[in-house]
């Protein structure tokens, strides 16, 4: 008599383990600010940022144009023109029992002295700064270049 080897058994399915990161009980609701961003003559941006333990907020904006000056008796190049970015981003930090403290990154990039038909000249800021804002308080932060940030903690 002949009898078939044994068939083999599949293994059990791995176990599903689910694991949670940080303590749920902790998150606090969105903090909502208004910021505005301006320069020396302009408003560059301004709008409502809302943050979170887990979710930070960024805006972004980027502009290029052509040249103000006319480029007719030069030859103009491609990379030529007038180029300005800001981007703003905000995310709450937490050290122990304080919720006030926010990272506040911004960087500004403008056209320069000389940016033109032959030349992109530009200017850059950037600003990397940890701030302590209470509810109803307003705090402003100064950059290179005349950079304004305003920012007021609803």
């Amino acid at each position: 008599m002949v009898t078939a080897p044994p068939r083999a058994m599949a293994p059990p399915p791995p176990p599903v383990i689910s694991e949670t990161f940080g303590d749920q009980s902790i998150a606090g609701p969105p903090v909502t600010f208004d910021v505005e961003a301006k320069s020396s003559t302009e408003v560059l941006w301004a709008g409502e940022m809302r943050v979170s333990q887990r979710q930070g907020a960024s805006v972004s904006r980027q502009q290029s144009n052509a040249s103000a000056s006319p480029c007719s008796a030069t030859p103009q190049r491609y990379d030529a023109g007038e180029r300005s970015s800001l981007s703003i981003n905000l995310n709450q930090m937490r050290r122990g029992q304080d919720d006030y403290v926010f990272q506040l990154r911004v960087n500004w990039e403008r056209p320069g002295d000389g940016a033109g038909c032959q030349r992109s000249n530009s200017r850059s800021v950037g600003i990397s700064e940890n701030i302590t804002i209470e509810p109803g308080h307003e705090q402003i932060v100064r950059g290179d270049g005349g950079l304004i940030i305003r920012i007021r903690r609803r």
